[in-house]
């Protein structure tokens, strides 16, 4: 859950085009250049040509599709019914548990163990130096044959050995069912993560094999299937997320009337502490969007993240208040390098030396967004991210490389309503220009097409990720992880 919400942050961290769509922009950075860059002409007159093919490209049916179903079947899991039937999950989990006792690890894996029960117990060394055993539950075993119910306010937990995978359905008054599945491979080199306390004495580690699938199905068929990996890197399979080396992939597909769409993912972290991570959406086999970043560490102290400015991130939305969690469980983050791809044509390389200042200002653009801003209000925000987020764009077929930079401008011709934009400088250029300016009415419209597509599934998946984040705190609240 933590890289999924990770890579939320990362989407509206870096993406410079995210507050850009309009039906028309008008330039207020300052006169428009007598002398216009050769290369310019040339990377604009690609760009329309790009333009074009996103814009039939970027259809995310299949990715709404699916991304609304996961919406209403998590927000159809009734937690007061699961709360009835959670101590008898427990009970009949941790009666299946391992007990591993501390003198049989090898000397990496008690290292590890050792690092684990800091990091998530805050234990002293005297206090793991008393410890002489632990707990391990198999997720395989505890898991895979239980079949979770909904049904009229009423939660129904049955294990059957014949049963493929965890699976949890929810029934509706038509009598319609919605259907996930969580199949696990095998344990092969999977890993522990240390999730709780039994009794609040013994430490517990979930056991997880190499892979699962999982798939959702509803009235209208499978609307998404996947495949999740969690792997170490390191010598121990015993894991920690803030020291461990470790390796996760995420791949999830969707197809509806024959249009198919994948999300990959790709994040772990590495041996000198930094945290990397990847992600992109391809449509019918073409990629449409791509995102690493690379070198993300550590950067602040709790104090810097406890003030009541970067609070204010709890109050602009899912996405932004989950952002704001993860800075502070994280101690906020810097992002050496960052690529953001369109279309494998248009790249934005850059970095980010203050990511919790950056998301704040993106979140106050967020909720100024249709409010009719003034320009200084907006240029405060705009001058920001260009503080905190500089950047270069580079056109693949061209290779043409442009100095990047924010500048406010108005959205619109009738009425004033301002919003940050791309502006570029060429070669032989001294002044940026909005990337939208020179754009002809046609190729506006396709950009506009392919950028309110792209906001569709942001939107979807903020409420997606709004849905999960209010379950995992409810139920959280109950089980005490």
């Amino acid at each position: 859950m933590r890289v999924k919400k990770w890579v939320m942050a990362t989407a509206l961290m870096c993406s410079p085009l995210a507050f850009t769509s309009c039906t028309d922009v008008k330039d207020n950075s300052g006169e428009q250049q007598a002398t216009i860059s050769s290369e310019r002409i040339a990377f604009e007159k690609q760009l329309s040509v790009q333009l074009q093919q996103l814009a039939q490209d970027v259809k995310i049916e299949s990715a709404m599709e699916s991304t609304n179903a996961i919406s209403d079947f998590v927000a159809s899991i009734d937690l007061d019914a699961l709360k009835q039937k959670i101590d008898y999950i427990l009970a009949k989990s941790v009666a299946g548990a391992t007990t591993v006792k501390m003198e049989s690890l090898n000397a990496q894996d008690k290292q590890a163990v050792a690092t684990c029960l800091k990091e998530r117990f805050k234990m002293t060394d005297a206090e793991i130096a008393d410890l002489s055993v632990f707990s391990v539950i198999d997720a395989n075993k505890a898991l895979s044959t239980l079949t979770l119910t909904f049904k009229d306010g009423k939660c129904e937990a049955v294990y059957n050995e014949k049963t493929e995978g965890f699976c949890i359905e929810v029934v509706k008054p038509d009598g319609k069912t919605t259907k996930m599945v969580m199949k696990f491979g095998p344990a092969g080199d999977g890993v522990n993560l240390f999730a709780t306390r039994l009794l609040k004495v013994t430490p517990l580690a979930i056991q997880l094999p190499e892979s699962f699938d999982i798939s959702l199905t509803t009235a209208k068929g499978n609307v998404m299937n996947g495949t999740i990996a969690l792997s170490s890197k390191a010598a121990s399979r015993y894991l920690s997320f803030n020291k461990s080396q470790w390796k996760a992939n995420v791949v999830l597909n969707a197809t509806v009337n024959g249009n198919k769409q994948s999300i990959a993912l790709d994040a772990s972290y590495e041996e000198d502490g930094h945290f990397a991570v990847s992600t992109s959406i391809t449509a019918s086999d073409k990629q449409i969007l791509a995102m690493d970043a690379k070198g993300v560490k550590e950067a602040y102290s709790e104090e810097y993240l406890d003030g009541e400015e970067l609070k204010a991130l709890q109050d602009m939305g899912p996405i932004f208040s989950t952002c704001y969690g993860i800075l502070r469980g994280l101690k906020g983050k810097i992002v050496k390098e960052f690529n953001i791809t369109f279309g494998g044509e248009l790249v934005f390389k850059g970095n980010c030396c203050d990511v919790a200042k950056s998301l704040l200002a993106l979140g106050n653009l967020y909720k100024l967004w249709n409010t009719n801003p003034t320009f200084n209000t907006v240029d405060t925000y705009t001058q920001q991210l260009n503080q905190y987020l500089p950047f270069t764009v580079t056109q693949n077929s061209t290779n043409i490389t442009a100095q990047g930079k924010f500048v406010t401008t108005m959205k619109g011709i009738t009425h004033e309503e301002y919003q940050p934009a791309v502006a570029l400088t060429f070669k032989g250029e001294t002044e940026p220009q909005v990337m939208l300016n020179n754009m002809s009415a046609t190729d506006r419209e396709n950009y506009n097409k392919m950028m309110g597509n792209l906001n569709t599934l942001i939107q979807g998946c903020d409420k997606l990720l709004g849905s999960i984040v209010e379950k995992a705190r409810q139920l959280g609240s109950t089980i005490k992880l």
